[in-house]
């Protein structure tokens, strides 16, 4: 994850290594271009049906299944734009990390990218938030918990953005005016805070095209 997310839930970004680790791609060479994209997490377990491994470092390489996490705020009413950016910006990292066995696709690895959207509003999503988490095994009832905290997180985030645009206008709508307040009544003159109530959002908001 990024160091913005990571600050917001308390986690100290330096304690956190970006990269995906060496042994997770086919070929031990380290190539300066191997980490150009970084996705917020990795999930490295064996193909069912091809052996049990405890440790993944054990796991041959043509039988790893490889998730790739990718967590993004998006528009709420245009997520698919966040979504075709998120897929071109890891699309050279999955490449990198596919085998290719000449004796058939059967005997190749598996690696898959999971974008989970959030509107920026706090839009939850059936298609771009539930489905990618229930991808990732997660049970139902689990996966509505989180999406709960998720819309709360936005909410909460989207609230604190608005305070401070509003402080920051007032601010300067006070330095124009001399610093004397003349001109500023309660909130800033031509400001409106905007306000969002949870039980007003849109779980699915229409396609504008």
């Amino acid at each position: 994850m990024n160091s913005e997310k990571l600050s917001d839930f308390n986690i100290e970004p330096d304690d956190i290594d970006r990269n995906i680790p060496d042994w997770v791609f086919p070929t031990q060479q380290n190539l300066p271009t191997r980490h150009q994209s970084h996705p917020d997490g990795v999930l490295d377990m064996p193909i069912e049906g091809r052996g049990r491994h405890l440790d993944p470092k054990q796991i041959p390489t043509r039988d790893r299944n490889i998730h790739l996490k990718e967590f993004k705020f998006c528009s709420d009413i245009n997520p698919q734009r966040t979504l075709e950016k998120a897929l071109n910006q890891h699309q050279p990292l999955i490449q990198r990390l596919r085998t290719r066995s000449l004796r058939g696709i059967s005997r190749n690895n598996k690696v898959t990218l999971h974008v989970i959207l959030l509107g920026d509003g706090g839009t939850i999503y059936n298609q771009y938030t539930i489905t990618p988490l229930l991808n990732l095994g997660i049970p139902t009832h689990k996966v509505h918990q989180l999406a709960t905290k998720l819309h709360c997180h936005a909410i909460k985030s989207l609230n604190k953005i608005t305070k401070t645009r509003h402080k920051i206008h007032f601010n300067n709508s006070n330095s124009d005016n001399g610093g004397s307040g003349r001109g500023v009544t309660g909130r800033a003159a031509g400001f409106r805070r905007a306000r969002r109530r949870p039980e007003c959002m849109s779980d699915n908001p229409p396609d504008p095209h």
